[in-house]
């Protein structure tokens, strides 16, 4: 799993759509794991996320883990998890591409609704 990581962080597509394969296939915390590695991604490249995410955005289930599981680096520290999730709305907005705007909206709906319930004292 660390390799697929860390190929995904150096923005490698084959490894990034292998994340994205495993993910229907994985359960639990394989599936948390990879919802983190691929969470990440936004902030780093988020055109690839958009990208692979639209070859899989049917099979898909949880879109709200996939966008907004910040690790356990940022569980007791909902301040920093609110920046974090403000930050991959901020990374999804800067992609134009007419291909994915359907599919980036999806994503920025989703994280608003998350930044909206879990972030009220940030507001």
């Amino acid at each position: 799993m660390e390799t697929v990581e860390r190929q995904v962080y150096a923005k490698n597509r084959l490894s990034t759509r292998l994340a994205f394969r495993l993910m229907s296939i994985s359960d639990g915390g394989f599936s948390d794991d990879l919802n983190i590695i691929l969470g990440r991604l936004l902030n780093i490249d988020p055109l690839l996320f958009l990208k692979e995410l639209k070859l899989r955005e049917n099979e898909i289930v949880r879109y709200d883990a996939l966008l907004g599981n910040t690790g356990p680096e940022l569980v007791d520290r909902p301040q920093d998890e609110c920046k974090e999730l403000r930050k991959r709305i901020n990374s999804l907005q800067s992609v134009n591409d007419k291909e994915l705007l359907n599919i980036r909206n999806r994503c920025i709906e989703e994280l608003n609704g998350q930044v909206k319930q879990d972030c009220k004292a940030d507001n």
